[in-house]
């Protein structure tokens, strides 16, 4: 359980309180509670409740980013101390940005719900109320095979303009400095994704070192796994060999 308390600072003492049930969740999955919203010392009309679900990204200086909103409520009545529970239940897109993986956390990105109030006369927006968002199996499973080929995790971005078959405004990549199979051939590996409930579109990004084949720079490609594959390992480590092995398209 989760409590934040977001206070109209024109309200005269009206308050929310959102309680999350879990505050952790699969992309795609849903987020359920309750908004606990109490009356001040007069009587007020209580415009609209939205919850909006944000991401912040430590390499960002945009600050938050919305991605999601659920509007709760409009056009509400709110006597004198009153108190209301107004449950809540919605779905997160499939291609929510993740910051948990398994049991560890994944630095760099906070992700969660902020309470919006609006009444007639005041409007404010509460704390965020962090959420650990898990992967989609496909999408845990390539995480899982980039360790399994020997890349070291460095960090997760979230950048500016969605993939193409992502409706969101930004993306997620994850940063890994290459060891093993790949040392020699790739200086970073990305990986971002685009789920769905069926399916995750992997788009991988690889920087190349300077070598006989090569001139070095950046070139990508793209996968698609269904959840319900077993074969992630073999898969990308077939995509990043066509990578590595691909003479004179890469560009700086």
């Amino acid at each position: 359980m989760v409590l934040r308390k977001l206070t109209a600072a024109l309200a005269a003492g009206v308050t929310v309180d959102t309680v999350l049930n879990d505050a952790s969740a699969v992309a795609g999955g849903t987020v359920s509670g309750e908004v606990l919203l109490t009356g001040g010392r007069t009587d007020h009309r209580v415009q609209h409740i939205a919850l909006d679900l944000q991401v912040v990204a430590d390499n960002s200086d945009s600050g938050e980013q919305s991605f999601h909103r659920h509007l709760m409520a409009t056009d509400l009545s709110l006597e004198t101390e009153s108190v209301h529970a107004l449950p809540f239940r919605f779905d997160l897109p499939a291609d929510t940005p993740v910051n948990g993986f398994a049991t560890e956390s994944v630095p760099g990105v906070r992700i969660g719900v902020v309470t919006e109030l609006a009444l007639e006369r005041a409007f404010d927006k509460g704390d965020l109320d962090p959420l650990t968002i898990q992967p989609l199996p496909a999408q845990a499973a390539v995480l899982t095979a980039a360790d399994a080929l020997g890349f070291a995790f460095h960090r997760s971005l979230i950048v500016s303009r969605g993939l193409p078959t992502s409706t969101l405004p930004f993306r997620q990549k994850f940063e890994y400095w290459p060891t093993g199979e790949f040392a020699k051939a790739f200086t970073v590996m990305r990986l971002a994704f685009h789920c769905t409930t069926d399916a995750a579109e992997v788009y991988v990004e690889a920087e190349k070192t300077e070598g006989d084949a090569s001139t070095g720079g950046r070139a990508g490609t793209h996968m698609r796994l269904r959840h319900d594959e077993d074969n992630a390992v073999d898969v990308l480590r077939e995509e990043l060999r066509n990578l590595a092995e691909r003479p004179g398209l890469f560009r700086r």
